[in-house]
């Protein structure tokens, strides 16, 4: 009985080091989970070489904006957009519903680490908008560097399950 209290309590003691340590660490696919407000400056070179499918940018220094409505019908409008390798976009996000939605960019992999229980709490990467409550908006800017697709999901409840995303062609 005295081994199997000391196994448990070494197990115990292993899985709080390990979530210590960073177990949970969202370096991978999809990249760091920090503060992501407009005007990130050199924070995001850190985390931009963490990102298959482009870096975050500046706001300011966006090649043009592209305004994306989130609505209570669960889609996105656009759900296309088309962008060149190189460009530097700012999305506003604008939330049209009366419940919250994000706006959230990835491969594959960055937006199924980004829904495994980090969508829609505040700060939670520098490719996806906070929360945006009802009638607000907020920016992100990004600048794409390979040719392919990149999609878009609002991981708020299971939105993106129910049809709210959308996809960049990047040419």
């Amino acid at each position: 009985m005295k081994k199997r209290k000391a196994l448990v309590a070494a197990v115990g003691a292993l899985a709080l080091l390990a979530g210590a340590c960073g177990g949970g660490d969202a370096a991978g696919a999809g990249g760091e989970h920090g503060d992501h407000s407009e005007g990130k400056g050199d924070d995001h070179d850190a985390a931009a070489s963490q990102f298959s499918f482009g870096k975050p940018a500046d706001p300011a220094e966006a090649d043009r904006t592209i305004t994306v409505t989130g609505s209570d019908e669960l889609r996105f409008e656009p759900a296309a957009i088309e962008v060149e390798v190189g460009e530097t976009i700012a999305f506003e996000f604008v939330n049209e519903g009366k419940g919250p939605h994000e706006f959230v960019l990835g491969d594959r992999a960055a937006l199924d680490e980004h829904g495994g229980g980090h969508g829609g709490h505040e700060g939670s990467a520098p490719n996806a908008t906070d929360e945006v409550g009802a009638g607000s908006s907020q920016t992100i800017a990004w600048t794409f560097t390979e040719p392919g697709e990149v999609l878009y999901e609002c991981h708020v409840a299971d939105h993106h399950e129910q049809g709210m995303r959308g996809t960049i062609t990047v040419s």
